[in-house]
């Protein structure tokens, strides 16, 4: 009964003003209740208000629960301004959530994204005499990150004891995040000055680090010397190495690691199979990675599976081929390799389709881009703005300045964002048609 009550004082409509203010000015803007379509329109209207009512300390536990309930529901819904405008009044009405509200609270708007809403949160929840706990450090701590402000992170962590592996790994990411991967490995050793122990969290952050900023070979330095220090080596760890020296150009490192990882004992997954697959396409070895493509499709037939009896190709391994094959004018083995993945059991997605088109406005085949655009959408699948931009681009560069504005108007139809390339496309097409006009228009635009 009691909870009732409450509901009905937030969702009733406000008490109408008296009818001397009606009269004033002539008009009458009341509406019912029922006219308003805001399911929150009770709540809005009190969080308008100029005046804050006081909950009595009794029901403080009961109201605290329901606006921390509300303010989830608001960003959830991504109604972002209502949820800091109902934190802004709970607190106006002197409610003190509990430290599991507050955690609650501080998580809820860092995974929302409004970072720096976590700040201003912890920041009252200290000046409101609620001491955090380590989960509290490191929600914040993640924020801090994210924000960039990798110092303020960094001076939380030094000012208590109350932080754990997860405090000193979200720190570590935070610098790597900048590309200040030395820094980020510094910490390592004060987390073992502190009694911390390192995990493999810890050196997949460092790892991914040094990769990132081109410094692979120290990336493996840094695996190798902690591994030995006594921390289980995962296979995440040495797939961002594979990544890392497929995307310097030198796959053939990363075969011989997965070999390594083999003799290790670890298995390599389908995200070791689909990097290596990509490495050797980027580098034009499409014949290495169809055959490692096969080698897959004959661990997961065989009886004993060498212990990969887990291992399938997905989607991306065949999409990468086929992306491979289209960019080299290779249409049959693209079409074929289509039918197989349709006969797997795979429905292509836009990527995959995206490909195929690419691929045919290559060889100027646009009339079957186009009629492969229409069944795209016939499976139910809506065409991305890189296959709008695609097909735009090469019915521009052949002539068809009336089939590419067909192509423009469905963008704008469906609601697809132009971007750069959309209008640098449209710009460089119609300038060399000769319609200067028409390109100076889209650079307006």
């Amino acid at each position: 009964m009691a909870m009732r009550r409450f509901t009905r004082r937030f969702t009733s409509p406000p008490s109408p003003p008296p009818p001397h203010l009606l009269r004033r000015g002539g008009s009458n803007h009341q509406h019912s209740a029922s006219s308003n379509p805001n399911p929150f329109r009770g709540v809005s209207v009190l969080f308008s208000r100029s005046h804050s009512t006081m909950i009595p300390p009794s029901k403080s536990r009961l109201y605290a629960s329901f606006f921390c309930t509300l303010i989830h529901l608001f960003l959830t819904c991504g109604r972002y301004a209502k949820a800091v405008d109902a934190f802004a009044s709970m607190r106006s009405r002197g409610i003190l959530p509990g430290l599991a509200s507050w955690n609650r609270l501080m998580h809820g708007f860092n995974a929302s994204g409004l970072v720096s809403q976590v700040r201003v949160l912890y920041s009252e929840m200290i000046d409101c005499g609620v001491a955090p706990n380590v989960f509290t450090k490191n929600v914040v701590v993640h924020a801090l990150c994210k924000l960039g402000d990798v110092n303020s992170a960094l001076e939380l962590l030094r000012s208590d004891s109350d932080v754990d592996t997860v405090t000193y790994n979200t720190v570590t990411w935070g610098f790597c995040r900048l590309g200040l991967v030395r820094d980020g490995f510094g910490l390592c050793s004060a987390m073992v000055r502190s009694g911390i122990s390192l995990d493999s969290f810890t050196y997949n952050i460092l790892v991914k680090g040094f990769c990132d900023i081109g410094m692979v070979e120290y990336a493996e330095w840094v695996l190798g010397n902690l591994v030995s220090g006594g921390i289980s080596r995962d296979v995440i760890g040495l797939n961002i190495l594979i990544d890392g020296y497929c995307k310097r150009g030198d796959v053939s490192r990363g075969l011989e690691l997965m070999d390594v990882m083999k003799g290790q004992g670890l298995l390599p997954d389908i995200v070791s199979y689909n990097t290596l697959i990509n490495g050797f396409c980027r580098a034009g070895d499409v014949v290495k990675a169809n055959s490692l493509i096969e080698e897959i499709s004959r661990i997961s037939t065989t009886q004993d599976g060498e212990g990969c009896r887990d291992l399938q190709a997905n989607l991306i391994t065949y999409t990468t081929l086929m992306s491979s094959y289209c960019k080299n004018k290779s249409l049959d083995e693209a079409f074929s390799l289509y039918e197989e993945v349709v006969m797997s059991g795979f429905l292509p997605d836009a990527v995959a389709y995206g490909s195929i088109v690419n691929g045919l406005c290559k060889c100027s085949r646009l009339s079957e881009a186009g009629i492969l655009l229409g069944e795209i959408e016939d499976m139910g699948i809506d065409p991305n703005h890189i296959v709008f931009t695609t097909l735009i681009d090469s019915n521009l560069k052949n002539g068809k300045y009336v089939d590419a504005l067909a192509l423009v108007s469905q963008m704008v139809v469906r609601g697809i964002v132009f971007d750069v390339v959309v209008y640098t496309s449209l710009m460089d097409g119609l300038f060399k048609l000769g319609k200067v006009e028409e390109a100076e228009k889209v650079f307006r635009l």
